[in-house]
């Protein structure tokens, strides 16, 4: 009996005090995601947001150092307007998608606030449902730059 609870003291001490290294910083991975609020404006006649609106992104860095890293970041997103043509309300859907890469370079890495400075690029499409001008109901491409502080 003494000898069953030594041995388990002792495979419990091993289990519980064994370190623990972190990943460094040179290898580090990271996963980010989270939900987004877009308000829809109208540029092209009276309309106001809905508020069925909604979004999210699923982003994947890597740290080559403490101070670069690389981010591909993919998000959709949903909006709703309400515009009035010929007294009638009328409701137009927008549904879009954005990719980007970009570079991240963390300024003080060791310190509990870390500032950032981000430049990349990435690519937007949308496809609108009822717009205002039926010419806008296509599917629409573009490229974005993204400049950034953090």
């Amino acid at each position: 009996m003494k000898f069953s609870s030594f041995l388990f003291i002792l495979i419990f001490t091993v289990i519980t005090f064994n370190e623990s290294y972190s990943q460094p910083a040179s290898n580090a991975w990271s996963l980010g995601f989270g939900a987004t609020y877009p308000r829809f404006v109208s540029v092209s006649g009276d309309g106001y947001s809905a508020n069925t609106n909604f979004g999210g992104y699923l982003s994947f860095e890597r740290n080559f150092s403490e101070y670069i890293s690389l981010r591909l970041k993919g998000g959709v997103f949903h909006m709703e307007s309400y515009y009035y043509k010929d007294n009638i309300a009328n409701l137009q859907k927008v549904n879009a998608f954005a990719a980007d890469l970009d570079l991240i370079y963390t300024l003080l890495p060791c310190e509990d606030l870390t500032p950032f400075i981000l430049a990349g690029g990435g690519f937007i499409g949308s496809k609108s449902q009822n717009s205002f001008n039926p010419e806008l109901n296509d599917f629409v491409a573009g490229y974005q730059v993204n400049l950034g502080l953090g």
